[in-house]
């Protein structure tokens, strides 16, 4: 139903579907990335091409390759080391944990005569933690990757 009280007929729904269907509103981000960059996308190898909309790297892919795949990374870090510098790309993702907590708690009340009395009440909580964790690292030298790091559930 509208907000107007008027029910909302077929070619309403219809008409709001193809517009939609045209938007990017409902497509994957990879396929937003690849829009965005579609005259670079379009020279990669077919094997490279499938490895990106799938969202993986590969060891010698480009920066821009690696956008397109995985999109902006979250976090970047420098890495000096004796043999030179790289660049280290970081993707994280969250999960949530979730557990159960008992706790005893005093309840203030009144009994029967109206005097104040404390009731003991058992209280079962549950807790859900949102934690961050790093799902991908990506490692370039000379703007090519050198090393991926992947979790692995």
């Amino acid at each position: 139903m509208a907000l107007t009280g008027k029910p909302i007929g077929a070619a309403t729904i219809a008409a709001f579907a193809l517009f939609c269907a045209g938007c990017n509103l409902f497509k994957p981000p990879v396929e937003r990335r690849i829009e965005k960059s579609q005259a670079v996308f379009d020279t990669f190898p077919p094997a490279v091409k499938e490895n990106l909309r799938r969202g993986q790297v590969e060891v010698g892919y480009d920066e821009e390759m690696t956008r397109i795949a995985l999109g902006h990374p979250d976090r970047t870090y420098l890495r000096k080391t004796l043999e030179g510098e790289t660049l280290l790309w970081v993707y994280f993702d969250e999960g949530v944990r979730s557990r159960s907590h008992w706790i005893d708690v005093d309840l203030p009340m009144f009994n029967p005569q109206g005097h104040r009395v404390l009731r003991r009440e058992r209280l079962d909580l549950d807790i859900d933690d949102y934690q961050e964790f790093t799902k991908t690292r990506v490692e370039f030298a000379d703007g090519k990757i050198i090393a991926v790091e992947q979790l692995v559930d």
